[in-house]
This record gives structure tokens, sequence and C-alpha cells, in this order.
């Protein structure tokens, strides 16, 4: 399957999941702990929480705190995310909201195979 046609079905999974959402506008992320989970292969995986306070963030599994900044083009991360495989690039974010109303942070990625992937944090 083509790598285009993974990120569809991953999306439509990932859709089916979580409803349809619209991207509120803010200046910063709303505060919480957000539950983690990626599309890999046809299993839903769960990594982990991120947290958020203020300006800063820590996740997956209880990483030291960095800053994020909302861009117009989405959120800088300035540090990492404990847990993420070794070779995974950490890219933008996305606040968006799922089926439910709650906001919903997607966090971009490349795998080590060079794949652009996303993981979906909803607030709890």
């Amino acid at each position: 399957m083509k790598q285009a046609a993974k990120t569809a079905l991953a999306a439509l999974a990932l859709a089916a999941v979580f409803g349809p959402g619209q991207a509120p506008a803010a200046e910063r992320l709303p505060e919480g702990n957000y539950t983690c989970v990626m599309l890999s292969g046809s299993m839903l995986m769960t990594l982990g929480t991120l947290d958020i306070d203020g300006d800063k963030y820590r996740g997956f599994s209880g990483s030291t705190w960095s800053t994020y900044r909302m861009a117009a083009d989405g959120i800088d991360w300035t540090g990492s995310f404990a847990g993420m495989p070794e070779g995974f690039v950490l890219k933008k974010g996305q606040l968006t909201g799922d089926g439910q109303g709650r906001p919903l942070i997607q966090v971009y990625y490349t795998s080590v195979s060079g794949w652009s992937q996303v993981i979906d944090c909803t607030r709890e």
C-alpha cells in the first residue's frame, strides 16, 4: 500500500474514533492532561500522557517541561517528547477538537523510515 493511501486510511480510522473537529482559535493550548494515541497498522496504541501547563508541556512519560509557541502554521515544540522511539523527528502540532467537543492536539512527526505520521492527544 502506498504511503498516501496509508495516511488516508489512518486519517479515516482516527476520524472514526475521534470524530470531526473544529480548530479553536487560541494563543495557548487548553491546560490539562491529554491521553495520546496513534494508529500503528491496524492497532490503536496508547502512548501516554501529554501535560499542558500555561506555555509549557511534557510528554509522554514524565519528561522535563519544555515550552511551546503557537504559530500561524501550528504549534512549535521547543523540546522533545520522552517515550518516542529513537530516530523519530518531532514536527509541528495542531490544536483542533474531537467529536465530543474536547480539545484535541495533533502531534506530527517523521518516523525513522521517513513517513509523516500523527499522534492524537485528547484532553481527559
